[in-house]
């Protein structure tokens, strides 16, 4: 599906009812070069 939020290289999904949980995808080049999962800051 398509993210929550975009900024700038990240794509960040936000999990449902829980404030500031969530999952971050950073992309570079066209390439995945971090996902993060948990609080988000």
């Amino acid at each position: 599906g398509e993210p929550d939020f975009i900024h700038e290289e990240d794509f960040i999904y936000y999990a449902e009812g829980m404030q500031g949980i969530g999952l971050k995808i950073e992309i570079k080049y066209g390439k995945v070069t971090e996902i993060k999962c948990g609080v988000l800051n």
